[in-house]
C-alpha cells in the first residue's frame, strides 16, 4: 500500500508540473483508469488462469496538428496470473508496474463517429513481484521480484 501512495503522489506532482508547464492551444491533461486482464503462456502447458488488476494513470495531449498529437503517459498497473499444480496447491502472481508511454494519436477525419489510433512504445518498470501460495490450508508470500525482468519495454 506504501507503493501506491508513491506512486499516485508521483503521478499528481507529474501532472501539476505538466499543466503549469504547459499554456499553449492544443494541449489538455487527462486522467485513465480500467481494469487490466492478464494472463501467461508457460511452458510445459500448465493449467494456469487470468488474473484481474487495474491500472489508474494520467496523461497530456499535446497536438502537433489537426489529427495527429503527441500523448505521454504515466500509469500504475497491477498484472499477474494464477496456476495450480496437480497437488492442489494454487499460487498467485501479483506483479506492480510503473509506467511510461509514448504514444501518437491519429484521428479520423469524419463527422458522425470520432475514431482514433494509438501507437508507440511503453516503458514499465517494476515495482513489485510477489507470490502468494495456498492449499486452502495453508498460505505462503514470497517476495519473487528476481524471477522477472525490472524493465518492460
Amino acid at each position: 500500500m506504501k507503493n501506491l501512495k508513491t506512486v499516485l503522489t508521483l503521478i499528481f506532482a507529474v501532472f501539476t508540473i505538466t499543466a503549469a508547464s504547459f499554456s499553449q492551444q492544443g494541449v489538455s491533461l487527462g486522467l485513465e483508469g480500467g481494469l487490466n486482464l492478464a494472463n501467461a503462456n508457460l511452458k510445459p502447458t500448465l493449467n494456469n488462469g487470468s488474473k484481474t488488476g487495474f491500472m489508474i494513470g494520467g496523461f497530456v495531449d499535446i497536438g502537433v496538428s489537426k489529427y495527429v498529437s503527441i500523448k505521454p503517459a504515466i500509469r500504475y498497473i497491477t498484472k499477474g496470473f494464477e496456476l495450480r499444480n496437480n497437488f492442489g496447491v494454487t499460487y498467485t502472481e501479483n506483479l506492480s508496474y510503473i509506467e511510461f508511454p509514448m504514444l501518437v494519436n491519429v484521428n479520423l477525419p469524419l463527422n458522425q463517429v470520432k475514431p482514433y489510433f494509438e501507437l508507440g512504445p511503453t516503458l514499465g518498470i517494476q515495482l513489485s513481484a510477489n507470490e502468494e501460495a495456498t492449499d486452502g490450508v495453508n498460505f505462503r508470500e514470497t517476495d519473487v521480484s528476481t524471477a522477472y525482468e525490472s524493465i518492460d519495454f
